[in-house]
């Protein structure tokens, strides 16, 4: 088991950390946005996602937001959704390039990681990167 902190925040969007933390909250669940095709740096894409992918099931999070009061903890569960696409992250860092835009993806060399491209994903198909947790736990809002 190793322990894992996170963050909701994205530089320059204070607003939509906050309303990034309370989907996470309510669905139990920790997101992110990195898409090859829609970040400048490719190697900050494949950080962020080599380091999500490397979380495993039973694992622990602590989530903050940056320059608030925010704080979470909640224990790494198996996706909830079932998937309808398979992939591997070594493929996706290695090409640097995601096969699918819809539905869920599954990665058969991360079991906690998944990406989540369905419209009603809470953000019409974007910030589709999730770990799940069991629930978050000593929630405190700012």
């Amino acid at each position: 088991m190793a322990v894992w902190c996170v963050n909701f925040h994205s530089k320059n969007d204070w607003n939509g950390g906050l309303q990034r933390v309370r989907y996470g909250i309510a669905n139990n669940c920790w997101l992110m946005h990195m898409i090859y095709d829609d970040h400048p740096e490719a190697s900050q894409v494949t950080k962020e996602i080599s380091d999500a992918s490397s979380v495993q099931v039973d694992d622990w999070l602590i989530a903050w937001l940056p320059t608030n009061m925010f704080f979470a903890i909640g224990q790494v569960i198996k996706p909830r959704a079932i998937g309808t696409h398979s992939d591997s992250v070594k493929r996706l860092i290695s090409e640097n390039k995601h096969l699918y835009g819809d539905g869920i993806v599954l990665f058969d060399d991360a079991p906690a990681f998944y990406e989540d491209y369905r419209l009603d994903n809470g953000y019409n198909c974007n910030w589709p990167q999730r770990l799940d947790v069991k629930e978050w736990l000593y929630y405190k809002p700012s």
